[in-house]
């Protein structure tokens, strides 16, 4: 089980450098790494389940030690899903910026005054009678 928590924490680190190359970089590779950092984070949370039962096996003196380590890691996982949702939140609005930019500037823009076929009317029939007899 030792061996376990010091792969779990190794899968921990290697996440944290991903998220660190996920700030610099654009297009598919954001794509790539972002699933590289899901299944990363699914293998830690497996891993985490497993290390539950660790700290039961060992001795009294060394369970509220290993049982922190768990915890820790379990912490910290929990923190890179937070920032994984940030990111694709933040990366999907900027999607949504960039498509209504496009829609936008590819919008053909008319003069605005009517067409000589149109005319523009208002009713204001009624509003003008009412106010003559009032008068």
């Amino acid at each position: 089980m030792e061996q376990l928590y010091h792969i779990t924490n190794k899968i921990s680190i290697e996440t944290q450098h991903c998220f660190e190359r996920l700030e610099k970089t654009t297009g598919e590779e954001t794509q790539r790494l972002m699933l590289d950092i899901q299944d990363k984070i699914a293998e830690i949370d497996r891993n985490c389940e497993k290390l539950d039962t660790w700290p039961y096996k060992l001795p009294l003196t060394r369970r509220q030690a290993a049982k922190l380590k768990v915890d820790n890691l379990k912490y910290d996982n929990q923190h890179m899903k937070a920032a994984l949702r940030i990111f694709q939140s933040r990366l999907y609005e900027r999607e949504r910026e960039q498509r209504e930019r496009e829609e936008l500037l590819s919008r053909r823009w008319d003069v605005n005054t009517p067409a000589r076929d149109q005319e523009t009317s208002i009713l204001i029939g009624h509003s003008l009678q009412h106010n003559l007899s009032l008068q």
